[in-house]
């Protein structure tokens, strides 16, 4: 299941169970009050339920860190799988086990170099040189020349 898809599913999941305000309250209650006061007061509690429920997914990824040992997303679901019947168990099971790699991008082997700076050489190529320059004045006016390094032999 891809990203998309498993976030498409936990909104499912969440958006009726926090339909009305109170039930979303209490879920956030029972999911962070205690765990992460901090993340518990900055999750806005407003907007219809499919609203709220992207606002809410779309925080907890954005917090990464972990609550009590899980990815907040994970403990959310953890804490709504209570209110479903056994026939939901396996799926949300599932979402909190793939919860995990929600939010991290795989490490980049190549970082892009900062702009202005060239990349760094492959392995066997040579390594280029950039000209210094050196200051010259002449009688009216100061020039710079471009002179380069030498490579000891």
């Amino acid at each position: 299941m891809s990203h998309s898809e498993m976030i498409i599913r936990i909104i499912d999941i969440l958006s009726p169970l926090v339909a009305p305000e109170n039930e979303r309250e209490a879920l956030l209650i029972d999911a962070f009050y205690l765990s992460d006061p901090r993340l518990f007061y900055e999750i806005d509690r407003r907007g219809a339920a499919s609203v709220f429920s992207s606002h809410l997914v779309k925080k907890l990824i954005d917090h990464g860190g972990q609550v009590e040992g899980r990815r907040p997303i994970a403990r959310l679901l953890f804490i709504a799988r209570r209110h479903y019947g056994n026939d939901k168990h396996a799926e949300i099971d599932g979402l909190i086990e793939q919860s995990d790699s929600i939010g991290q991008s795989p490490p980049d082997p190549a970082p892009m170099p900062s702009p202005g700076v060239p990349p760094p050489p492959r392995p066997g190529e040579p390594v280029p040189t950039r000209p210094s320059m050196k200051r010259r004045s002449g009688p009216r006016s100061e020039t710079y020349v471009a002179a380069v390094p030498r490579v000891p032999s």
